[in-house]
């Protein structure tokens, strides 16, 4: 069974998101996030520059006062260490993508 169709059975059962990671090696993660509608991803802070990008259905990203709709296929820059919550306003699934930022310091 796919990751996504594992997350959407589930969802059926379970009060809150899903997460799943796709993949992931040393630089790079790719998660995936189901919501039932009304499902909220708590407060958090990133540890690496993120993306997310709403698959299918509709959410809310908080980052203090402000709210921002995400639909379908939209995507949204997340920085570090910035506080924020994505709460569903439909049955969604998301897309996390983290990339580990390049240490540039030469020793």
């Amino acid at each position: 069974m796919s990751i996504i169709k594992n997350i959407k059975q589930e969802l059926l059962t379970k009060d809150g998101p899903v997460i799943k990671m796709l993949h992931s090696n040393e630089g790079f993660k790719a998660i995936a996030i189901g919501f039932n509608n009304g499902d909220i991803l708590k407060e958090h802070k990133a540890n690496w520059p993120s993306k997310l990008t709403v698959m299918e259905g509709s959410v809310e990203f908080v980052q203090g006062d402000l709210v921002t709709t995400l639909d379908q296929y939209d995507t949204h820059d997340i920085e570090v260490a910035i506080l924020h919550s994505v709460r569903a306003s439909k049955d969604s699934i998301c897309l996390l993508t983290q990339g580990k930022p390049n240490d540039t310091k030469k020793e």
